[in-house]
């Protein structure tokens, strides 16, 4: 008998920031179904997946601090301006100058999104879907979608206590399961 479950699932959390210069991790939708569904008897046979939350969550004190954050005007600025600005920003304040960390993401093996986080003094948290993923506030994805984050850090980098960098989301899901035991 065919069944549906709707649910929401939380991704498992991903906590950078270990000993090694390059962290990646790889969050496959299919398994976190699977591990969601593990205790029960239930066969997937086919999801209706959104992505409603993917945020980052960091506080970077171990980090050099860019002084010069650039100062835009969103309503009186063109947006090459915009652009102009935060490329300079980002030449000036990077992995290699000690300032940033880099954040990569890939939505089923293609490179979506590269962004700096920086030392800004204090915690700050940053939506991932909008607009980095899509201009949607979810993203529509399938049971064989992946995600992978690659985290670069700077050179000779030296965590201390209070650097952190996680990224958390949940999947809204439509599940159609048969179940498997028999009468």
């Amino acid at each position: 008998m065919i069944e549906n479950i709707q649910a929401t699932i939380s991704l498992p959390n991903i906590d950078f920031l270990g000993e090694i210069n390059v962290l990646t991790h790889a969050v496959i939708v299919n398994n976190v179904i699977k591990n969601y569904l593990q205790d029960s008897t239930y066969f997937l046979i086919s999801a209706a997946i959104k992505l409603e939350v993917l945020q980052a969550n960091w506080h970077l004190p171990g980090l050099f601090r860019a002084i010069n954050y650039p100062s835009i005007d969103y309503d009186m600025e063109t947006t090459a301006e915009i652009i102009f600005k935060l490329l300079e920003f980002e030449q000036q304040y990077n992995v290699l100058t000690k300032h940033a960390v880099n954040l990569e993401i890939k939505l089923n093996e293609v490179k979506v999104v590269s962004k700096n986080f920086y030392n800004t003094g204090m915690p700050q948290q940053l939506d991932l879907i909008t607009p980095y993923l899509t201009v949607n506030p979810v993203l529509l994805l399938d049971k064989n979608s992946s995600f992978e984050f690659k985290l670069t850090l700077p050179p000779n980098y030296q965590k201390v206590q209070g650097d952190r960098l996680n990224i958390v989301g949940t999947m809204m899901v439509n599940l159609f399961v048969e179940n498997n035991i028999k009468f």
